[in-house]
């Protein structure tokens, strides 16, 4: 029994000397806070105090930091149209913001409060961003954003050609040689798909005893490419491509 007791003791004291610790720590980091007097008759004052805890809140808006007013008013849907002001003193003089939000009639007493605290504290980021707690400020966007792709007439095809050749010749020698090239291509989220024909012409001419002979080959070969995105990082796709040799 005396072993379990001494044990049991142990385990409270390291308890209580975390909690001590943690309650040191946030007070020093509220010697940097701002200060804030809010005015709003309609507000839950406990539930803002317990839930925004990053400020310090003053009874005389002579001593604030940072004076919010929040009034309200019908709207036709018999919900509420709340404005929302902040207005900076002292270190934040001539920082003013007003922020306007809709409460609808369907909304709970627990849904109204915790839309205005949202916008408090969409309202006090400009602010805590001019405080040393700005280190431990973070902003989250919860929507994903769908990013469109542009209309193309041409529904992301590209089309590309090419020719070129040359040419050298003697009294008994000549050559020429000619390449072609037409490329399509289409590139999308769901789609990587390129198709792409070559040709290649050859001509040698030889003037041998009188006797002039002709040598052609021609080359012609089609490469093709056909992706299908999976995931944002994983696809499957196809390659295939051919050549032809002709000779005369």
């Amino acid at each position: 029994m005396p072993a379990r007791l001494f044990l049991s003791s142990c385990f409270l004291f390291i308890s209580v000397a975390m909690a001590q610790d943690s309650l040191l720590t946030h007070e020093t980091d509220l010697q940097n806070a701002p200060r804030m007097f809010i005015d709003c008759g309609s507000c839950d004052m406990n539930y803002i105090r317990s839930e925004m805890n990053f400020v310090n809140y003053v009874i005389d808006r002579n001593d604030a930091d940072i004076f919010v007013m929040v009034t309200r008013q019908s709207t036709g849907s018999n919900g509420h149209e709340y404005t929302l002001t902040l207005e900076g003193r002292k270190t934040f003089h001539g920082m003013t913001d007003t922020l306007i939000y809709i409460t609808e009639q369907e909304l709970s007493q627990d849904e109204v409060r915790e839309k205005t605290l949202k916008y408090m504290k969409i309202g006090m980021v400009r602010y805590l961003g001019r405080t040393p707690l700005a280190e431990d400020v973070s902003v989250n966007f919860n929507q994903e954003v769908v990013v469109e792709q542009p209309e193309d007439r041409w529904d992301y095809w590209v089309f590309r050609s090419s020719l070129d050749g040359w040419f050298d010749g003697q009294s008994s020698y000549s050559s020429s040689n000619m390449h072609g090239r037409l490329s399509a291509r289409r590139v999308t989220e769901a789609w990587k798909l390129d198709f792409t024909l070559r040709l290649n012409y050859n001509e040698d001419s030889y003037v041998i005893d009188d006797q002039k002979y002709i040598s052609i080959n021609r080359n012609p070969s089609l490469g093709s490419e056909i992706v299908k995105s999976l995931t944002a990082h994983l696809s499957t796709g196809l390659r295939a491509g051919g050549a032809f040799f002709h000779i005369q």
